[in-house]
């Protein structure tokens, strides 16, 4: 008798798994590039104290009391939940998720249209080196994959592949309260229904009358469950507010326009525009494979990718599942002219990529990535103490912080202390309903004029006088600013001793600035009046 022993189909990582194990470890372990959660994590406290999804200011003096639109409670009350749960470990392990799945929606897009194994790893590296140029921890990755999904759903539809369903309109409704961007996807489902009943009407009774049904049916209920939301009206008009038009918007880095960046590093903006040059090509040549609204899609982001640079992922991961098929029919095509240089060159390019990524070093393994993720989620929930480093980094004011914490002030809180916008958002998490701040990185909510006090009275710009009298005229009791900023070392010979002061912040009395900035102001050859009246 004859016993077989059955080994377990064990797969040791190769150097994909290994590069997609660093990939993670890093989203992971190091810090984000703001602090834009820990305002989020504070408003889904208070709505859930409050159960009350349109909150009030409490972070500020400057607005404080305003009725702030909120379109991304449901990403708040989340983030504030696991934050509960699992702390510092939870929004590590979100960032990797969000980090990761518009990768995974991208390689199961590309999959499923028959792109080869080789195609999908380049497409997810080259999409990775970008995707890392953006901070992944914040609710606008949730708009770029539900536009994802739905140009995914849409695209399969039409093309006979596989029909629309109830996650459409469940998509749109956890869009509709995730992100205002929603917006986005409103204007795709029109567009869709609309073009796909005219290319019926066209080119009937050829056509399939199944396909604009269908898309009248789950398009309309997607449209319909955006308005299962507080104020789908108010989310609809929001774009057009006009603080959202306010130059003060470009002082946010994502928000300012790519060619801000071109030439400069780490030249991400310049590998995206080499990209958008070889997949309008691709397009080009290909034009006739894709639908009137797909193009209108593409078109649309890549308008949206040159006003904002933030929307750069999003026009990135849609127009790669659009044109990175359609590269193995152009491929083919050059078979027959292989004699000439450039098609010679370019399918042995091909041929060379293909043995790469086909060998057993760098073939995608998917259940290894797989694995990754399901590692750092246990590792998220051990007993362990697992800190975002950024909120303790050396650049924010933490020691200064401790101080106020710990009772320096001379007064009573809570406290009307002005800053830089950064600071006001680190100010809010660490004394929250203690430190009032004058503005923080919630810039969608100030007037302009208050952010860009926030930015250039700490460097003294032309208008820092005029600044300064506005910011003490909203009530300002203390200054917390950075000790080597040109606003401190412009008061400092004409101030008394600071209340506190490290090699990074200085914290002073708003009557110590009034008084410092008069004599500065009396000593300048045109001395401003207003400040002049202040001492008095």
């Amino acid at each position: 008798m004859h016993h077989s022993t059955v080994r377990p189909n064990w797969v040791w990582p190769n150097a994909f798994s290994l590069i997609v194990l660093l990939v993670m470890g890093y989203m992971y372990f190091c810090p984000p590039a703001d602090l834009d959660y820990c305002w989020q994590i504070r408003t889904g406290e208070r709505i859930l104290a409050s159960w009350n999804l349109r909150q009030p200011d409490t972070f500020s003096y400057t607005i404080a009391g305003r009725d702030l639109p909120d379109h991304e409670w449901l990403y708040e009350v989340s983030i504030a939940l696991l934050w509960r749960s699992l702390g510092d470990a939870g929004m590590k392990l979100l960032r990797v998720i969000l980090f990761a799945a518009p990768l995974g929606i991208l390689a199961w897009q590309l999959t499923s249209r028959g792109v080869r194994k080789h195609g999908v790893a380049i497409s997810l590296f080259v999409c990775t080196l970008v995707l890392f140029y953006f901070e992944r921890l914040r609710p606008l990755v949730f708009s770029t994959i539900a536009i994802q999904l739905i140009a995914g759903w849409l695209h399969d539809h039409c093309h006979g592949r596989r029909r629309l369903d109830w996650k459409l309109p469940l998509t749109m409704m956890l869009w509709g309260n995730l992100h205002p961007a929603v917006i986005m996807g409103q204007a795709l489902l029109v567009g869709a229904i609309a073009w796909e009943w005219f290319t019926w009407w066209r080119d009937r009774p050829a056509s399939d009358i199944r396909i604009p049904r269908g898309m009248n049916l789950w398009g309309g209920l997607g449209l319909l469950a955006t308005l299962v939301a507080p104020d789908p009206v108010g989310r609809f008009m929001y774009p057009f507010a006009p603080e959202l038009r306010h130059p003060a918007q470009r002082l946010f880095t994502e928000i300012r326009p790519p060619w801000d960046f071109l030439g400069k590093p780490p030249y991400v903006i310049d590998f995206v525009a080499l990209i958008a040059i070889f997949f309008a090509m691709v397009l080009i040549l290909r034009r006739r494979e894709l639908r009137g609204w797909e193009w209108c899609l593409v078109i649309g982001l890549g308008g949206l990718a040159m006003t904002a640079t933030r929307a750069t992922g999003d026009w990135l991961l849609v127009t790669a599942s659009l044109a990175v098929p359609q590269i193995g029919p152009l491929l083919r095509k050059l078979s027959p002219m292989r004699t000439n240089l450039i098609p010679r060159l370019t399918l042995k390019a091909d041929r060379v990529l293909k043995k790469i990524f086909h060998g057993p070093f760098l073939q995608p393994q998917a259940g290894w990535p797989v694995a990754i993720v399901a590692g750092l989620a246990v590792l998220s929930i051990l007993p362990m103490k697992i800190t975002l480093p950024n909120r303790e980094a050396a650049h924010w004011p933490t020691a200064a912080v401790a101080w106020i914490e710990s009772g320096g002030l001379p007064s009573a809180g809570p406290w009307n202390i002005f800053s830089g916008s950064d600071e006001g958002t680190y100010l809010l998490w660490r004394l929250p309903e203690k430190a009032l701040v004058y503005s923080d990185t919630r810039g969608f909510y100030y007037p302009g004029e208050l952010l860009m006090d926030s930015y250039y009275l700490p460097g003294t710009d032309a208008e820092w006088q005029a600044r300064l009298e506005r910011v003490l005229s909203h009530g300002t009791q203390y200054f917390l600013v950075r000790s080597d900023s040109s606003f401190w070392k412009l008061l400092q010979p004409h101030s008394s001793a600071p209340l506190y002061r490290d090699n990074q912040f200085v914290v002073l009395t708003a009557e110590s600035v009034r008084q410092a900035a008069a004599k500065v102001s009396a000593s300048s050859k045109n001395p401003d009046p207003g400040l002049a009246k202040m001492t008095n």
